[in-house]
């Protein structure tokens, strides 16, 4: 059975951007901690980071807007309020309480490492290939990325993912999601 294993992270703790970016990178360290444990007793749990978003009505909406957040204060700019990275691992908003670095450590974590962990993400996503010769190039392809995920999670080095970028590219330009 596959767990799904999500973790709320980038939370503002302080009126202090370098308080929140120190807080911010404690909570992954131990997160990711947490994350390994889970792993050493079922591999078959499937992590994923979403960033914390201030949203009105909520205790921590409040909590953020005390800490001088800076924070929509209409419909129409809460469309352009996003705290994510996205695929080409570039940011289209990040608030003083998170930094870029951090935003795309979690996103490459969520969609890269995570993903070819995951011991059915073959299975599930090479099932989609009808074609032989592509499935057999894919099967390579996603070993390959596979290893260098189980290296990178070794060694807990994410920076300098140029292997993602290759994956991303890459999987844009499939047919299989």
């Amino acid at each position: 059975m596959s767990i799904l294993a999500s973790y709320l992270a980038g939370f503002p703790w302080s009126s202090n951007p370098r308080e929140c970016v120190r807080k911010v990178d404690e909570e992954i360290a131990v997160t990711l901690k947490q994350i390994r444990k889970l792993y050493s007793i079922n591999e078959s749990i499937r992590p994923m980071f979403y960033l914390y978003l201030p949203y009105p009505s909520t205790a921590l909406f409040d909590k953020a807007k005390n800490l001088g957040i800076d924070l929509p204060t209409n419909l129409e700019a809460w469309s352009d309020f996003v705290i994510a990275a996205t695929g080409k691992l570039t940011t289209k908003k990040v608030q003083r309480w998170i930094k870029p670095r951090q935003a795309r450590l979690l996103h490459v974590l969520t969609t890269y490492i995570f993903f070819f962990l995951a011991p059915t993400s073959w299975q599930v996503y090479g099932n989609r290939i009808k074609n032989p010769v592509i499935r057999a190039l894919g099967f390579v392809g996603f070993h390959f990325f596979k290893a260098i995920v189980l290296l990178r999670w070794k060694a807990n080095f994410f920076s300098l993912a140029l292997d993602y970028r290759i994956y991303s590219y890459m999987r844009a330009r499939s047919q299989i999601g």
